[in-house]
């Protein structure tokens, strides 16, 4: 450990006190142990340390010898990670030094040892109360102190302030840690470490400016000591986060080309820890809609991904994975089954073809040729993922229900109702007996069967198929678990429903529910345009006018002409329109 040192030497003390006989077998012990310990012969450092300690125990308690013995085992204790075994040495010393006054300079290094050892234990806070006493021989009684015990004490209860989340008080001892720095190494540069760390502290003060400027000086710092590396680009990523968050858009889309060409540098050299890193501030980029910057990022964290070992390549296919998600919210779909091909290749070699992984992956490159209208090609994936799904070796009916809901959607978009409603039916057959006729999943199957019915005009066959799963739905405890998007459609199906039946009375509750929900979760902005347009109607025709336009306003600011356009194309069909 580093041993905290002051002033006043132990060479002094000893001359001070009278020395007791019978010294010369224990400073003979010592001086072995001290030379084992510092050439790392920890068990024989802790031995011989032992024994002396048990010479010095005949001593007396006001010898130095003693405190001595009890610092340096507990010293090699705390070395070890020996808590248990350190703490009470500390304590003991501690005791004993405070006899003669709280300005014994060896005091502070025991409280700042057993600050060490509690922060080691979490306790936190415990840590912060002997840290802080141990500041204050340093600042007032020694000022004069070494400015690397300084800094290696203010570092230390900057760290700890930050875990108790006072990050005003971390942001004083990091600032006294820097300064503390440049003074016991006025010709070195600052430690890129150290930047980090004061950066991510005003991070979590909200000073995002002042964070900004210490990632930026950390990323300059480790490029200029060890060139292009994982710190220097883990601090640009950090940059490019905290950019996001103050949303200068403009910034953070230079760090991110910035990433990319430190990332062509590093192409394959990195540990999964920092394509990983690299591949968060991706997602944070996709999150905030900037999705061409997304892509950039994701690409640089493919590069830098480790390419000979599985581990390396299952996280490429984690970032794969978001890659094509990017080119699906872009609607780019045969980008996005470029790379989902990639992926389902991967996962053949890596995991096998019957694995979730890969029936994931063939069911996304389906979906992406649903959406490019290649029907029969989306049939043949889903049929494979189906009989993949099948030949798991443990049976597991939530993957078989998945991809006989897409196999069904498919052939429904087709508007090959009697396949579909076959395999809708089968699904939902397997959901009840094996999920529950409660689950939140039988009540997707339902949905999708009425959607059928629904989309053949056969609305009595609707009607009790969506009530069940409405109340499915309703009945689930935690709508956070539930796909909001589906439940929020059937519950507008069924509110246009009631429409036509003149039910007004059953519409509201519905329509409420739905707003609720929908402001709730991110849910479509389609699916909620649709809902405020059938409450609109509704108080339209139940003559509650203001409430009727202040519900058409919200419609309009969210620009859903689409999802209006979608309602009024269902009205006709059900007489609606008066």
């Amino acid at each position: 450990m580093v041993r905290l040192l002051l002033p006043i030497t132990l060479c002094a003390v000893l001359f001070q006190w009278p020395r007791p006989s019978r010294a010369e077998s224990w400073e003979s012990q010592m001086l072995s142990a001290t030379q084992a310990r510092k050439a790392l012969r920890f068990n024989e450092a802790r031995r011989l340390f032992e024994s002396a300690l048990r010479q010095a125990e005949r001593f007396g308690e006001n010898d130095p010898r003693l405190t001595t013995s009890l610092r340096d085992l507990a010293d090699l204790y705390l070395d070890k990670k020996e808590y248990a075994k350190a703490e009470p040495l500390y304590l003991r010393e501690l005791k004993i030094l405070e006899t003669f006054g709280n300005n014994y300079p060896d005091i502070a290094h025991d409280l700042f040892s057993l600050g060490r050892i509690y922060s080691a234990r979490h306790d936190y806070t415990k840590a912060d109360k002997y840290y802080r006493r141990a500041v204050v021989p340093i600042e007032e009684e020694f000022p004069q102190a070494n400015a690397r015990e300084q800094y290696i004490l203010y570092s230390d209860l900057a760290e700890n302030c930050k875990n108790l989340k006072n990050y005003s008080d971390a942001e004083i001892y990091y600032n006294k840690m820097l300064a503390s720095g440049r003074v016991f190494a006025p010709g070195r540069p600052e430690m890129a470490e150290d930047l980090v760390r004061v950066a991510e502290n005003y991070e979590n003060l909200g000073k995002f400016e002042e964070a900004a400027n210490f990632y930026q000086r950390a990323a300059a710092q480790f490029e200029k000591i060890y060139g292009v590396s994982g710190g220097s680009v883990t601090a640009l990523c950090q940059l490019a986060h905290v950019r996001l968050r103050q949303k200068n858009f403009g910034e953070a889309d230079k760090v991110a080309d910035q990433i990319h060409k430190a990332a062509l540098k590093l192409r394959g050299k990195q540990q999964v820890v920092l394509s990983t890193h690299i591949a968060d501030l991706g997602s944070q980029f996709a999150d905030a809609g900037r999705y061409s910057q997304a892509e950039t990022v994701y690409k640089a964290a493919i590069l830098v991904a480790p390419r000979d070992t599985t581990i390396g390549q299952l996280d490429t296919g984690r970032t794969l994975l978001r890659l094509a998600d990017v080119y699906s919210k872009q609607e780019r779909w045969a980008d996005a089954a470029d790379y989902y091909q990639q992926l389902c290749s991967l996962y053949e070699r890596t995991s096998g073809r019957n694995s979730i992984p890969y029936i994931h992956c063939i069911s996304y490159l389906g979906s992406s040729r649903t959406n490019q209208k290649r029907y029969a090609d989306a049939k043949v994936l889903f049929r494979s993922a189906l009989s993949c799904a099948e030949r798991l070796p443990t049976r597991n009916y939530l993957e078989v229900i998945n991809a006989l809901r897409c196999l069904a959607t498919v052939a429904h978009e087709q508007k090959q109702f009697p396949e579909a409603e076959a395999l809708f039916k089968r699904a939902l057959d397997i959901s009840k007996k094996n999920i529950g006729p409660n689950s939140s999943i039988t009540a997707d199957c339902l949905h999708d069967l009425g959607s059928v019915y629904l989309d053949q005009q056969k609305y009595n066959q609707v009607l009790p198929i969506y009530r069940r799963a409405v109340e499915i739905y309703l009945s689930q405890p935690d709508p956070a678990t539930l796909n909001t998007s589906l439940m929020i459609e059937t519950m507008n199906a069924l509110s246009v429903i009631y429409l036509s039946e003149n039910n007004y009375a059953a519409i509201e509750p519905l329509c409420r529910k739905a707003i609720e929900l929908s402001k709730h979760f991110s849910t479509s902005r389609e699916a909620y345009g649709r809902t405020l347009s059938i409450y609109e109607d509704l108080l339209r025709r139940t003559n509650r006018l203001n409430q009727a336009d202040q519900i058409a306003a919200e419609a309009r600011s969210l620009q859903e002409h689409e999802a209006a356009t979608t309602y009024s194309r269902l009205a006709p069909q059900l007489n609606l329109c008066k």
